[in-house]
C-alpha cells in the first residue's frame, strides 16, 4: 500500500492512502481538496503501481515540486520523496498507513486527464 503523509506545517492535518489514480488540486471536484491560491484547480495526478507512486504535474501554474526540483513530467516515488504543492509538502511512503490516513473521496463525475484527452472515474483503493 502507498501513502502521502503530510508535513508538519502543512495546512491540513491527515495522510492520503494513495488510491489507483486520483488528483490534487484547489476545486472540490477533486480526490484530495487542497487550501491555498499557490495550489492550481487540477495541479497533480498520483497513481499506484503495486506498491509504488508516480506523481504528475497537471500543468498547474507553480509546479510539482519532489525533492526539491520542479518536476512537470510523470515521476515514480521512492519512499521517503519530498512532494511540495504550494505551500503544502507531504511524504511519500510505501507500505502501511497509519492510523490517521484517509482514504480520497470520490470526485462528483469523472476526471479528464488532459495528456490522455480520457475521463477517467476514480475509485478509491479498497
Amino acid at each position: 500500500m502507498a501513502w502521502l503523509s503530510l508535513e508538519e506545517d502543512a495546512p491540513i492535518e491527515k495522510s492520503v492512502q494513495l488510491g489507483t489514480k486520483f488528483v490534487l488540486g484547489r476545486s472540490r471536484e477533486v480526490n484530495v481538496p487542497l487550501p491555498g491560491k499557490d495550489i492550481s484547480r487540477r495541479h497533480a495526478c498520483t497513481e499506484r503501481q503495486d506498491d509504488r507512486g508516480v506523481i504528475s504535474d497537471l500543468g498547474s501554474s507553480n509546479g510539482t515540486y519532489v525533492n526539491g526540483a520542479c518536476r512537470r513530467s510523470a515521476l515514480r516515488l521512492r519512499e521517503g520523496d519530498k512532494i511540495r504543492l504550494g505551500s503544502t509538502t507531504f511524504r511519500f511512503h510505501a507500505g502501511d498507513p497509519d492510523e490517521s490516513t484517509i482514504t480520497p473521496r470520490d470526485p462528483l463525475g469523472p476526471v479528464s486527464n488532459s495528456d490522455e484527452q480520457t475521463a477517467t472515474n476514480i475509485k478509491k483503493v479498497e
